[in-house]
């Protein structure tokens, strides 16, 4: 009886350290793309010879931190409960940075005489609706919390509209596929919609893929040798590197004939992350800024570029 106990009780701690794992090397994950994100708003503002390898981290930056937020999709009791939560955590801080950083600020320095941190959208009353149109405002990073607000309310309908389906699984997997595929469409063609809805239409299917591998596999918690972990992260990185075209996320800007390599590159690069992340588990600074993602995501932007407007480019995609 004592042994049975024992056995509980090392199943218990053993379940606990695998749950703490995942979580350490999940925020290691968050760590690594937003590093990349931030590297990527410098080199934009600041050229260097770096900016060669934009083209190859633009495949995956962004959709890593997509593929993260599926694997905390949520359903909760009911969908008000769910609307109370991501407006809590997506829209409340979204509107505080967007008028703080976007409306605010650049006004009122553009008042007292210096031009830093805006874009010429920024200055005036009318300023604080350029939200609506979903792109061209001075805090452009906090595009991603609107967009991922929409892509929880949309797949939380995916979700429940095949609830009572026995094919449920390939169902929310078909519906996420053909919505990622409009908003590639719309966005290969230039059609902007408001609100960027259409950048959240083209990430559900990194969503769904982070749904879907967290609920219906174990991938999460492979134990594989390091030296195999790394071989493997470098042929993926490779296969982003021969395949991935440079995209525009925050612009939804896509080659038209590219639809494979976009999100292969997307996936390819989201998996070789977390192999990285899962051996870089004791760094610890990397582990601060996968905690600390809404807070550099939403306030890069008044550091990087004080100057004002890019000197070469005329917007700063994500």
């Amino acid at each position: 009886m004592l042994n049975e106990i024992n056995g509980i009780k090392n199943f218990l701690k053993n379940l606990d350290m695998n749950k703490k794992r995942r979580i350490e090397y999940i925020d290691i994950a968050k760590g690594i793309a937003m590093l990349l994100i931030v590297i990527q708003h410098v080199l934009t503002y600041y050229p260097q010879k770096l900016q060669v390898l934009e083209p190859f981290f633009s495949g995956f930056r962004v959709p890593v931190f997509f593929v993260l937020s599926g694997l905390f999709f949520s359903s909760y009791s009911s969908f008000k409960l769910f609307l109370i939560k991501k407006v809590n955590t997506l829209i409340i801080p979204f509107i505080f940075f967007y008028l703080t950083f976007s409306v605010f600020l650049p006004n009122f320095l553009f008042i007292i005489g210096y031009k830093g941190l805006r874009q010429v959208d920024s200055l005036g009353i009318m300023s604080i609706f350029n939200f609506i149109k979903g792109r061209g405002y001075s805090n452009n990073p906090v595009w991603f919390l609107l967009a991922l607000f929409w892509i929880f309310i949309f797949f939380y309908g995916i979700v429940y509209i095949t609830k009572k389906s026995k094919y449920q699984d390939i169902l929310i997997v078909l519906s996420s596929i053909l919505l990622g595929t409009l908003g590639y469409v719309i966005g290969s063609y230039k059609i902007d919609l408001i609100l960027n809805i259409d950048n959240a239409l083209t990430a559900i299917p990194y969503f769904c893929f982070g749904y879907i591998i967290k609920m219906k596999t174990d991938l999460l918690n492979l134990n594989i040798n390091k030296m195999i972990m790394v071989a493997i992260a470098l042929i993926l990185f490779y296969l982003v590197s021969l395949i991935c075209p440079g995209i525009d996320y925050l612009g939804n800007r896509f080659p038209l004939n590219e639809y494979f390599n976009v999100y292969a590159s997307g996936l390819f690069g989201t998996f070789g992350i977390l192999l990285i992340s899962k051996i870089m588990e004791k760094v610890n600074i990397l582990k601060f800024y996968g905690r600390e993602t809404l807070i550099i995501l939403c306030m890069q932007m008044p550091v990087i570029r004080p100057k004002g407007d890019c000197p070469w480019r005329t917007d700063a995609a994500a």
